[in-house]
């Protein structure tokens, strides 16, 4: 962010999960063709789909959905996104944060302001708009990200999540190619949440995961 602004509020998460739209087809049907521009999309279908075929997509979603109800090819999206734009109809397939793991702040909005902007109108919108538990998730993951100072086109995953009261962290980076994945799990107490997101990628740094930054910044 510009040093000007600051992030102070974050929708409640819902559906933080990727999804598959497709015309009834699963990601095992051999010769799949997905559509996506994610890099974390992309290297993750590379990793655990290798028979697909993978394709850009248009940036506008309206462009992306026809192409989808043509038969051109399936999408791959946040379970929010396809809420939010209404075509869950499309939806053939749940994909499991356990091995394909969410982009960092994924399925949820993040309100900015100016830090000039007066207490009263940012208390004001934190409590309307902030979900505590998903401020603390996604505070620790970008705790993760700017500790381990990743570029946008570089598949860095990672996700957070309440669980018996302490907060979970799984995250790491995957090469571009899908053949090399580094990752780390952790969980710590709330308090602690923004050290956790610095540790996991300290630990990720040090198993690998310098050598695939390496790697994608000299392509």
């Amino acid at each position: 962010l510009n040093d000007t602004l600051e992030l102070i509020a974050f929708t409640k998460r819902e559906g933080v999960n990727d999804v598959l739209l497709s015309r009834k087809k699963s990601l095992l049907t051999a010769g799949l063709t997905i559509g996506t521009n994610s890099p974390r999309r992309i290297a993750f279908l590379k990793h655990f789909y290798p028979k697909t075929k993978i394709v850009s997509v248009p940036e506008n979603i309206e462009s992306r959905v026809k192409k989808l109800q043509a038969g051109d090819y399936g999408l791959i999206i946040s379970h929010s996104d396809a809420k939010r734009l209404e075509i869950e109809t499309l939806l053939t397939e749940q994909i499991e944060t356990s091995y394909f793991v969410p982009g960092v702040g994924q399925a949820s909005i993040a309100v900015v302001c100016h830090k000039k902007l007066s207490f009263d109108r940012k208390e004001i919108l934190q409590r309307w708009v902030n979900d505590e538990e998903t401020e603390d998730c996604i505070r620790t993951e970008r705790s993760f990200l700017k500790t381990f100072s990743a570029a946008s086109n570089i598949p860095v995953f990672g996700y957070a999540y309440y669980e018996g009261g302490l907060v979970t962290l799984k995250a790491g980076v995957i090469s571009a190619n899908g053949k090399q994945v580094i990752k780390a799990k952790r969980t710590s107490t709330i308090a602690e949440c923004k050290e956790l997101g610095k540790k996991v990628a300290e630990e990720v740094l040090q198993n690998g995961g310098v050598d695939i930054l390496k790697t994608a910044r000299r392509s």
